[in-house]
């Protein structure tokens, strides 16, 4: 039976972690880890892998960045803080356990880069077939066709009457501009009349 060792909080690693038996850690581990038993890595614990971590069953609590593989079972328990992927046969995510990566679970590797199709710009116009011969590397791309302007927007005609204009903003401290009344057709004869 192989032993179980601990890597106590308040311990920091730099370097390689690898062994035959069961691992907790509590610690800092920063570089490889890889064990054969089963990993625990509780709520203190901060991971930073220049590897995948591996182990036979891995349980995360704390942090890490990099890729965790599992023999047989990968679990994310509440307050795991993992950026990489998940690859096991098995894999478990509780509530409150954050992944930011790919699972993949079974016997299959682990994901590769997928390549997304190419979109066509919709404003450049369809590629012309290239040339194979040493001359074409030395041709110039043709110029592309660029959209016109769109049309300016319609005028709307000023106007001129007292009630379209909208008051100017005052300074502070300045009396406000007088409001003159506009008056209808034959109103202006109407008080000529009466102060006449």
């Amino acid at each position: 039976m192989a032993a179980s060792t601990r890597i106590g909080r308040g311990t920091v690693i730099r370097g390689s972690v690898r062994g035959d038996g069961d691992v907790e850690i509590d610690g800092r581990v920063e570089g490889v880890l890889a064990v054969d038993g089963d990993l625990s890595i509780t709520h203190s614990a901060r991971i930073k892998a220049q590897e995948d971590v591996t182990g036979a069953r891995v349980t995360v609590a704390g942090a890490v960045a990099g890729s965790i593989r599992g023999s047989s079972a990968i679990v994310l328990e509440d307050g795991a803080r993992v950026v990489g992927d998940l690859s096991a046969p098995s894999i478990g995510i509780r509530p409150g356990g954050l992944l930011r990566g790919h699972v993949s679970t079974g016997d299959s590797a682990p994901p590769r880069a997928v390549a997304r199709p190419r979109v066509a710009d919709r404003r450049e116009p369809a590629a012309a077939p290239r040339e194979t011969s040493s001359r074409a590397s030395a041709k110039a791309a043709p110029p592309t066709k660029v959209a016109p302007p769109p049309p300016p927007p319609a005028r709307v005609p000023a106007t001129t009457r007292a009630q379209d204009v909208a008051p100017k903003p005052r300074s502070r401290g300045a009396a406000p501009a007088p409001v003159m009344p506009a008056l209808k057709k034959g109103q202006k004869g109407q008080l000529k009349k009466r102060n006449g």
